[in-house]
């Protein structure tokens, strides 16, 4: 096992402004989703060890919805939106037009807004990241599921857990004028990535 690619404090400014404006431009995908103004309120990244990402999150025990996304072609990159049920119930209200509390469990329906929503964000995301790293990236079809929060990423953690000790976390809140939503934005990229990634275009 080895450490996420050490970076200096110049390189880390580059890559923090570069995920926070990927961050921006996936909330732009999600307002042309909703077809109303969604914005983003607070962006905070920290990186963590990955065996505590659980503990970040709330605890392994807590019930969370998950919508997960990769690139599975190398270099390879993993992300993952979460949110309480509660959350993403009013997430759904917004993004289908109904009235907050409209939405009370996850039907077919309910499912296929959520995944649309991680498809859109995550596109937008990895587009902005391929901008300005001269890479490539397509996503794998969203799954999504709602358990523990352990559970929920237990095979994306298990997977990183092979190449690297840490990860960048992103937790986010957005939502539109009058409503906000905590969520947190999982931005897992392989090593590889990174190395291509400074080789290509963010080396100092």
């Amino acid at each position: 096992m080895t450490n996420q690619l050490a970076l200096t404090e110049a390189q880390r400014a580059r890559w923090d402004d570069l995920m926070r404006a990927a961050v921006d431009h996936s909330i732009t995908g999600l307002t042309a989703m909703a077809g109303s103004q969604i914005s983003v309120s607070e962006i905070k990244s920290e990186t963590v060890e990955v065996t505590n990402i659980p503990e970040k999150l709330g605890g392994a025990g807590k019930i969370t919805v998950g919508i997960l996304l990769a690139v599975e072609e190398k270099p390879g990159f993993h992300m993952a939106l979460l949110h309480s049920p509660e959350a993403a119930f009013l997430i759904i209200d917004i993004l289908l037009g109904e009235e907050p509390g409209t939405t009370t469990e996850l039907g077919e329906l309910e499912l296929s807004t959520l995944g649309e929503m991680g498809n859109i964000m995550c596109s937008f995301f990895l587009n902005t990241m391929g901008d300005h790293t001269g890479i490539q990236l397509l996503t794998t079809p969203p799954t999504v599921r709602q358990d523990m929060t352990g559970a929920v990423l237990d095979y994306i953690l298990a997977e990183i857990m092979m190449e690297t000790d840490e990860v960048d976390l992103l937790q986010t809140t957005y939502g539109t004028e009058l409503t906000k939503v905590d969520g947190t934005f999982i931005v897992i990229p392989s090593n590889e990535f990174r190395h291509q990634a400074f080789e290509k275009r963010l080396a100092a």
